[in-house]
């Protein structure tokens, strides 16, 4: 599915987040306030910042603010091919401090993000002559995805957990 997503249905900066989302299991909010300052390309990691690593809607405004829970912060290590789609992305990206950004140039909101693209990716885009992939999936699903990627890579649930940003119950 990620494969025929990211290939056919989406522009670049769309794939590219996409991608991101299901190769490093990150939240919607710390996928959404990601800042290139905090990627590094060189050595292929991703920091989640204690401080400023996640997007969190205040009072109907945006604020960069701490990740869901303490295990949020850490280093996640990107395969090659997100390396190289981020690299290519970031030359797209007019120098934003934002790795993603909405068409407006403002932060992706869901309501932006799940309509135009991910709704008529998943469920068929009648105008764009897209038959359905797989009705349904929500985006966050996509961490589930990276889990269960990660959980078979190691064979184990405290790994994935911990790459992952989760506490160890087990909370998403």
């Amino acid at each position: 599915m990620l494969g025929a997503l990211t290939t056919f249905r989406y522009q670049s900066a769309e794939a590219a987040r996409v991608l991101t989302a299901a190769y490093t299991g990150m939240r919607w909010g710390e996928l959404t306030g990601l800042q290139w300052t905090c990627v590094d390309l060189h050595h292929g990691e991703i920091h989640v910042s204690r401080v400023d690593g996640a997007l969190h809607k205040i009072n109907g405004h945006h604020t960069l603010g701490r990740p869901k829970t303490p295990a949020g912060v850490r280093t996640i290590h990107l395969p090659r091919a997100l390396i190289d789609r981020l690299h290519t992305h970031q030359q797209d990206s007019c120098e934003t401090q934002a790795v993603f950004t909405a068409t407006d140039g403002g932060w992706y909101r869901r309501s932006n993000f799940r309509r135009p693209v991910w709704l008529p990716a998943v469920n068929g885009g009648s105008n764009r002559r897209w038959t359905p992939l797989t009705p349904g999936v929500h985006s966050h699903g996509l961490r589930h995805t990276y889990k269960t990627r990660e959980s078979m890579a190691y064979q184990c649930y405290a790994a994935p957990s911990a790459s992952s940003g989760d506490r160890s119950d087990g909370d998403t």
